[in-house]
């Protein structure tokens, strides 16, 4: 067993892995696998990849899309999946839902406020 570099993000890999830990970036060939489960890790790694990139709501957006009659609880289980079998340090983390936008609201409402009953 050797590392070698993955070809998209350059993480060092083991030769033996079926796809890059990283990226999900498949490594083994379509002679190993049926059409059906190569089209099937491409999409993982392809969901994998918006989900670490662009967070959950745009790899679920993302696995509709290419999966015609999935629902939506059915696309977030498997984004869910994804997730959980991703390594803790390479999870995305949450976004800030603007909090510092709702502070200067508040503080703008505040001094309005102010100003106007001092008048």
């Amino acid at each position: 067993m050797s590392l070698i570099k993955c070809p998209e993000c350059r993480n060092d890999i083991s030769d033996q892995a079926a796809s890059c830990p990283r990226c999900g970036y498949p490594l083994r060939g379509v002679t190993q696998t049926t059409a059906a489960s190569a089209d099937s890790s491409e999409l993982d790694a392809l969901v994998r990849r918006t989900l670490l990139e662009k967070g959950k709501i745009a790899a679920i957006k993302l696995y509709r899309e290419r999966k015609s009659g999935i629902g939506l609880a059915e696309a977030k289980q498997y984004v869910d999946r994804l997730e959980s079998a991703t390594p803790a340090g390479q999870r995305p983390r949450s976004k800030s839902a603007g909090c510092l936008g709702l502070f200067v609201a508040v503080i703008v409402i505040g001094l309005l406020l102010v100003t106007w009953f001092r008048a």
